[in-house]
Formats: C-alpha cells, sequence, structure tokens
C-alpha cells in the first residue's frame, strides 16, 4: 500500500495497538464505523492514524483484516422500527407546500427511488460489514443470535482424583471465516477465565469443549467467536452447578418410625450420572434387643433408593456403610437413636 487510504473498522470493537503485534501494548479499542487514515502496511498489520473521543489524534496499528472500505451515509435515513427483527423503514418527509398537484406527485416518486435506493445500500452495507456466512437449519427453533448451547453433558466413564469431566456444546448459525471457537469459564467468586479451544462435533456446525471439574462446583461460562485475536461475538454469559446436573454421590437417609414395621430409605437424588458414584451396596447393623443386619443391593445400576424395614425395638446403636461402584466406602454411625433425616456424604 502506498499513500494515505480512507478506510473503516467493521467489527463491534477493534484493537489500536502501539507496535505491529498481537502481543503489542493497546493504546485503544475503537467502535464500529470508526473512520481512519491508513498509510502503510506493516506485514498483517496496517500503519494508522485517527481521530479520538477527546479531539486528540492516534497513531498506531490494526489487523489489516479487520478495515474495510468507507461506507458513505445517505441523508435519508432508514430507520429499523423494532431492534432484532426484520426491518422496515418509515421516511421522514417535509410537508410539501404549494398548490401544485404535479409538483408534488413528482416530490413523492423522487422521496419513494430514494427510499428503495436506500434500503438497497443499507442491506449491502450490513453484509459487506458482517462478512459472515450464514446457515438456516430448518426445523430447529433457535434463538436470535449468532449461535445456540446444545445440551450440555457429563462422560459416565470418567472419575479420576475426585473430578468428572464436563463438555458443552454450541451450535453455530453465523460465523466469521477463519474465526475460531473459544469457550471461557470460571468457578464461583473467582477472577481468572479459563479458556478452551472448542472442536467441531461429528454434528454439522456444532462445536465441543470439555474440561476436568469437581463434581460439586458451581461456574460461569461463555462462548466467543475470535478472530485474529480479536473478539467479534460472544454469548451472553451463563451459570451451572454441576451438582444439580452430574450428582455428587451424596446419599440421604429418612427414617419413618411405626407402631409396627418401621422405615429406613437410602436415596440418591440427583441420581449420579457418573457411575463411579452410584452406590453399589448398602449394609446397615442395628444394636438393639433384636440385632439386625441387612444389605440393600444396587443391582440396575439405575435405581436411586432403597428401603429396609425392620421392628424398632429397644434401640442402642446403627451403623451405615455404603459401597459404591469404583470401591470407595463411607460410614456413619447413630447413637441412641435414628434421626428422621441426615446425609451420608461421598
Amino acid at each position: 500500500m502506498t499513500g494515505m487510504e480512507r478506510m473503516q473498522t467493521f467489527a463491534p470493537s477493534t484493537s489500536l495497538r502501539k507496535e505491529p503485534e498481537e502481543s503489542a501494548e493497546v493504546v485503544t479499542v475503537l467502535p464500529r464505523d470508526t473512520v481512519l487514515e491508513v498509510f502503510e502496511a506493516a506485514g498483517r498489520f496496517s500503519r494508522v492514524r485517527c481521530m479520538g473521543e477527546g479531539g486528540q489524534v492516534l497513531n498506531g496499528y490494526i489487523i489489516a483484516n479487520m478495515l474495510g472500505p468507507v461506507v458513505e451515509r445517505n441523508e435519508v435515513q432508514a430507520v429499523p422500527e423494532k431492534p432484532g427483527t426484520t426491518s422496515r423503514f418509515t421516511l421522514i418527509r417535509s410537508t410539501l407546500s404549494g398548490a401544485n398537484s404535479l409538483l408534488a406527485a413528482g416530490l413523492v416518486i423522487l422521496l419513494i427511488t430514494n427510499l428503495v435506493t436506500t434500503f438497497i445500500l443499507w442491506r449491502n452495507i450490513r453484509e459487506l460489514q458482517n462478512r459472515s456466512v450464514h446457515v438456516s437449519c430448518s426445523g430447529s427453533s433457535l434463538e436470535p443470535s449468532w449461535g445456540r448451547y446444545e445440551i450440555s453433558g457429563v462422560d459416565p466413564d470418567y472419575y479420576q482424583d475426585g473430578k468428572v469431566r464436563f463438555s458443552i456444546g454450541y451450535q453455530v448459525v453465523e460465523k466469521f471465516p477463519g474465526s475460531k471457537l473459544v469457550l471461557r469459564y470460571r468457578l464461583k467468586d473467582g477472577d481468572v477465565w479459563n479458556e478452551q479451544a472448542m472442536q467441531e462435533s461429528e454434528k454439522a456446525l456444532t462445536y465441543v469443549a470439555d474440561f476436568i471439574l469437581s463434581p460439586d462446583a458451581w461456574m460461569a461460562y461463555q462462548v466467543v467467536q475470535r478472530l485474529n485475536g480479536e473478539n467479534v461475538r460472544a454469548e451472553r454469559e451463563r451459570y451451572t452447578s454441576l451438582a444439580q446436573t452430574v450428582g455428587n454421590g451424596d446419599v440421604l437417609l429418612e427414617f419413618e418410625r411405626t407402631s409396627g414395621n418401621s422405615r429406613l430409605t437410602f436415596k440418591q437424588a440427583p441420581f449420579p450420572r457418573v457411575k463411579a458414584l452410584q452406590f453399589e451396596q448398602i449394609v446397615i447393623e442395628i444394636d438393639q434387643k433384636s440385632p439386625i443386619l441387612r444389605t440393600l443391593t444396587n443391582t440396575s445400576g439405575h435405581s436411586h433408593e432403597a428401603s429396609a424395614f425392620f421392628e424398632y425395638d429397644g434401640f442402642n446403636s446403627m451403623t451405615v456403610r455404603v459401597r459404591y461402584r469404583d470401591g470407595e466406602e463411607r460410614v456413619a454411625e447413630f447413637e441412641s437413636e435414628i434421626p428422621k433425616q441426615a446425609v451420608i456424604k461421598r
């Protein structure tokens, strides 16, 4: 590039850097449609000059792919009636004066012609600014966005060092050519955002990222579309509690005492989606006048509840042993009486 050329930014935000490097210090962040003077190319960057918000002259470097031709605005404005909907336009017309009906008809025709021209120009400008590939998926209820979150899931066979493998999927509807999808996430009360590159899955236009977390973690996450180191699109933040999604393996004990057979019930709610956290066997030992030894077994691998009936007779103490499918065991002891409710922690 030789001489000076006027261009403008087209992304929602573009970084102006001191040097022609992605790691260089950011002078400022320019909004969409900022007009600049481009002097010369510097590798993937262009050396530019523009006016800052306070009227000061700013110099620096911008990634060349983030610039486009300057769009001249027409004085007749096309105003969308409602944001986010198919745009219809209201023409702001000045009141025609005079009694000459022929002149008035001519002005009306001219204004209608300007309206059509403005609409075509607006549509072309929008396509130029987006520079994206749009794909419509029939039969799907997509959010009014550039994509939608797919159902998140957990690997039922993975459980190592007390952690599970959790995955999140995102179906793309509109994507900048050459851009990458990145999943950002952080734990509750955490200030640091972790990032994981999303990989295209077997399902068309769907990207997936998985990561290792504690099954009782609470997290915030967000998908961004990144082009040349710049975030050109970002989904709103979402929040999830893995304990509600995955299940943490805790067992809830409920006791109902009656004049006849009393009942002990053991529940896992939510039922763990990870096999290792599901209870396999519960052994109950009750020390009373007539000692009791009961073994409850979860043979199907799908049951989240088991019950034992017994006669409450001069109770002294009770020991409960919960054995999980990965071989782990938890023991709870109760003296003097059995509580109506108690949690045996995994």
